[in-house]
């Protein structure tokens, strides 16, 4: 990926569970926002397995980062674990999780017992920040592993 620059598209090939896949993405920066996140993230403390994410509380510091962020709690995507969940739309580095199901996400406990708690084969919204735009994310539980 390092000889690759910001605008350059390139051919990711994924195996997951014995399948062969691929996949074109375009090459972007990384914006200090986000890299200044996936810095404070630590997986012993700030996984929230059933979404397959590092999260970091929403405080005064991440403000900051986010001017433009609406409210005053939630759980900015730090980054994405590497044997997380894949379903679309993805939970990128710098969104924001407001609302669980409707219940504002006040923590990053209170969003892990919140995906816990959900029963296989119900589905469940997110209300997720993404720069200046609100948008959902449905998600449906099977096996405990959301897609």
């Amino acid at each position: 990926i390092y000889r690759y620059g910001p605008g350059d598209v390139i051919e990711l090939r994924i195996e997951r569970e014995g399948k062969l896949s691929s996949e074109f993405v375009a090459v972007r920066e990384r914006d200090a926002a986000s890299e200044r996140l996936a810095d404070m993230a630590r997986p012993e403390t700030h996984l929230v397995p059933g979404l397959g994410i590092l999260g970091v509380e929403v405080d005064d510091d991440v403000r900051k980062s986010f001017p433009l962020l609406r409210g005053e709690s939630g759980v900015a995507v730090a980054r994405r674990s590497v044997d997380g969940p894949v379903f679309e739309p993805a939970l990128l580095p710098g969104d924001v999780i407001v609302s669980l199901g409707g219940t504002p996400v006040e923590s990053l406990e209170q969003l892990r017992e919140g995906v816990r708690e959900l029963e296989d084969g119900r589905a469940a919204v997110l209300q997720v920040q993404r720069g200046p735009h609100l948008l959902y994310i449905a998600f449906e539980s099977e096996s405990g592993v959301w897609r």
